[in-house]
C-alpha cells in the first residue's frame, strides 16, 4: 500500500477496532477474518505501521480457512491510525478495498 499523501500517515492493522472489515470471502458466501498481519509495526496497541509521503508499506494478511475453500474476494479496511475511534471515523471513515480473487480451478 502506497502513501499518496503529502504528509506522513499511519495505517491500523488490528481487528479489535470497530470499523475494521478486513476479511477473505469464499464462493460459498462464508467469510474469514484475519488470524494475524505480517507488518513492520510502529505501535503494538493498536497494531499500526507508519509510512512517509511517497513510500509504501509491504504487509501480508494471514487467514485460516477450511481445506477446499474457494476464495472469492479479499476485503481490506484501510483505517488511519488517528481515526480509529468511532467519533473520528465519522469525520474520516475507513475505506474498504475489495479485490476479486480467482480460485486455482479458474
Amino acid at each position: 500500500m502506497k502513501n499518496g499523501l503529502k504528509t506522513a500517515d499511519e495505517l491500523l492493522f488490528d481487528e479489535r477496532w470497530e470499523g475494521m472489515n478486513t476479511a477473505l470471502t469464499a464462493q460459498d458466501e462464508a467469510n474469514y477474518r484475519p488470524r494475524r498481519y505480517d507488518v513492520n509495526e510502529t505501535h503494538t496497541v493498536p497494531i499500526s505501521a507508519a509510512f512517509l509521503p511517497g513510500s509504501a508499506i509491504a504487509f501480508k494478511i494471514v487467514f485460516e480457512v477450511p481445506k477446499g475453500t474457494e476464495p472469492k474476494d479479499l476485503v481490506f479496511t484501510a483505517m488511519r491510525f488517528d481515526m480509529c475511534t468511532p467519533g473520528n471515523q465519522k469525520k474520516d471513515p475507513p475505506q474498504n478495498i475489495r479485490v476479486a480473487l480467482k480460485s486455482d480451478a479458474e
